[in-house]
């Protein structure tokens, strides 16, 4: 064996061994590792998120440029979520190589529209989305673009539903995957949710994303901020009863959606 092929091979099996060292060390601080990164990632959004104090680097790209009014602003912090909120955690969950299921985007494993207790929860937010609207401080923050509202009312209904899908996409399912899903599956012990009871110590642990998730709304109105409170502790059981983010992003998506609707056109 001469000299460079023996460099090569110990190479190759040092860069093996390193890795597996690192892989060793992400599986071991997991749940450490997933609370630095949340921390990074809802710092940068709240940063980098207009009216964040760092507003000018989004819209500064060429690109904003040929849309009007407030939809470069629009555009930056649904990007923002997209990236921060779902590619990064998918990301993260995609290279230690573990479940997606710690996402919490699988299945549910039974049918929740069955539930009375859902289906009321349902009317109850068609109810607040509805109400919402005529609070004066969400009417005048909502909806994110007032530029895609009045091209709604002015010239065509469809740019409404340009933004209800827009914010279902890019906004409240990585919300969801990142607030009730990478904030709350990982810090499970393995096994956890195994059982079928809800026990106090799970719903605990879930209802820890309510703190970060209701700090982030900073700067809304301070009904929503509040009612963001009870909201994440009522996502935080849904997680825990069906062990999927799906019941608490449908019950988000109507609240938000029908809000911004009522807003838009009346």
């Amino acid at each position: 064996m001469n000299l460079s092929t023996w460099m090569m091979r110990n190479s190759v099996l040092w860069f093996l061994n390193f890795n597996m060292k690192i892989f060793s060390l992400l599986k071991k601080y997991n749940q450490v590792i997933v609370i630095a990164l949340a921390t990074v990632l809802i710092t940068l959004f709240v940063y980098l998120t207009p009216p964040g104090p760092l507003e000018g680097l989004m819209p500064g790209f060429s690109l904003f440029h040929i849309f009007e009014g407030d939809l470069p602003e629009y555009i930056s912090r649904f990007a923002l979520s997209f990236l921060l909120f779902a590619l990064v955690p998918i990301g993260y969950i995609k290279i230690t190589g573990q479940k997606f299921s710690l996402l919490g985007i699988s299945m549910v494993g039974r049918n929740f529209f069955k539930d009375k207790s859902y289906l009321l929860l349902i009317l109850l937010c068609l109810t607040i989305g509805i109400s919402s609207s005529f609070d004066n401080a969400l009417a005048a923050y909502y909806p994110y673009s007032k530029t895609l509202a009045a091209m709604a009312v002015e010239k065509h209904w469809s740019y409404a539903l340009v933004h209800a899908v827009s914010y279902i996409l890019f906004y409240y399912i990585p919300w969801e995957i990142f607030f009730r899903g990478f904030l709350i599956f990982p810090l499970f012990s393995k096994g956890a949710l195994e059982k079928e009871k809800i026990s106090p110590s799970l719903l605990v642990i879930a209802s820890i994303q309510v703190i970060p998730s209701s700090l982030i709304h900073f700067g809304h109105p301070i009904s929503e901020t509040l009612g963001a409170i009870p909201f994440g502790i009522i996502c935080a059981w849904l997680v825990v009863k069906y062990r999927s983010i799906i019941p608490g992003l449908i019950l988000h998506a109507i609240t938000g959606v029908t809000m911004d609707l009522f807003i838009t056109f009346s």
